[in-house]
C-alpha cells in the first residue's frame, strides 16, 4: 500500500489496473480491503484506487481530532473525509473520476459531491443508509439505532435478525446472510 499525506492524516491506499479512475469509499468499518475482489474483477477496464479512511486501518492520524468532532452532530468528520476523497482525486487519479460510496461511504460520497463536484465523472451510491428521506424516518432510525446497539453488546446474531426483520428480507436471503460469503473465483 502506499501512503498519502494530508492535513492530520497519513492515508493508506492501494492501486490496481488500468484505465478511467473509480474510488472505492468503505463505510463503517473504514477499510478499503474489503473492496479486494471487486478492484481485481474490475482491474482490466479501471484503475481501481482502494483506501482505508482516516483512522481507520492502516491510514494514521498526524495530529489529534479535535475536542468538537466528538460531539455527533459535529460536521468535522464528513468533511476530513471529503477532502481525503478530494487529495486522492488530485494526487493519485489525477482526472475527474468514478467514485462508489458503499453504505455509510455513501454518505461520504454525497458530502465530497456537494463540497468537490469538479472531482466526479459519476458518483455511485451502494446501499445508503440515509433514512431521513422515508415517511416514518423516526422508526427506521429507531431500528437503526437498536441494530447498532446490539451489534456493540457483541449480540451480532441478534443484529443480524433484526437488521432482516427491519429490512423485510425473505427467508432465503436471511439465510445466505448468515452463511460466509461463497468464493467466486
Amino acid at each position: 500500500m502506499s501512503i498519502l499525506s494530508v492535513d492530520g492524516a497519513n492515508i493508506s491506499y492501494n492501486v490496481v489496473g488500468h484505465g478511467p479512475a473509480l474510488i472505492f469509499v468503505p463505510g463503517a468499518n473504514g477499510t478499503g480491503d474489503i473492496f479486494a475482489g471487486a478492484a481485481e474483477f474490475l482491474k482490466n477496464d479501471f484503475t481501481v484506487i482502494t483506501y482505508d479512511r482516516r483512522n481507520y486501518g492502516s491510514s494514521e492520524l498526524t495530529k489529534p481530532i479535535p475536542e468538537e468532532a466528538k460531539n455527533s452532530d459535529s460536521t468535522y468528520r464528513i468533511q476530513t473525509d471529503a477532502a481525503d476523497i478530494a487529495a486522492l482525486v488530485e494526487q493519485v487519479a489525477k482526472e475527474p473520476t468514478y467514485i462508489l460510496g458503499s453504505s455509510s461511504g455513501s454518505i461520504v460520497v454525497m458530502e465530497t459531491l456537494q463540497e468537490y463536484p469538479e472531482i466526479f465523472k459519476k458518483a455511485l451510491f451502494h446501499e445508503s443508509p440515509i433514512n431521513v428521506f422515508l415517511e416514518d424516518k423516526e422508526g427506521a432510525q429507531a431500528d437503526n439505532a437498536a441494530v447498532v446497539e446490539l451489534a456493540n453488546q457483541g449480540k451480532l446474531p441478534e443484529a443480524m435478525m433484526h437488521f432482516a426483520k427491519d429490512m423485510n428480507i425473505g427467508e432465503l436471503d436471511r439465510q445466505m446472510m448468515m452463511n460466509p460469503p461463497a468464493n467466486l473465483s
